[in-house]
């Protein structure tokens, strides 16, 4: 990735470690999620990072689609329809 990415992925992925504080403002909250991670039998600090990690996905495609132009951006959607129509068949 070139340097540009590197930082927005790493900006993305102190937010996605940021979000959980804020969320959890309301005390209830964390004790739900840990709840439902432990009846999952997902672990609770490797479901807690699971979230911050997929924050950072959906943080950084946000990002990467919104500085991608007109152009660029409709090439993007059709290949990835023609890989999931090919994929399909």
């Amino acid at each position: 990735m070139p340097p540009d990415h590197d930082m927005l992925w790493r900006r993305c992925a102190h937010l996605g470690r940021v979000l959980l504080p804020l969320v959890d403002q309301e005390p209830w909250r964390q004790a739900r999620r840990h709840e439902n991670l432990q009846a999952w039998g997902i672990d609770t600090t490797a479901g807690e990072r699971l979230i911050e990690l997929f924050a950072a996905l959906a943080t950084h495609a946000v990002a990467v689609d919104t500085s991608l132009s007109a152009a660029e951006l409709r090439l993007r959607r059709r290949l990835t329809l023609n890989g999931k129509l090919s994929a399909c068949l």
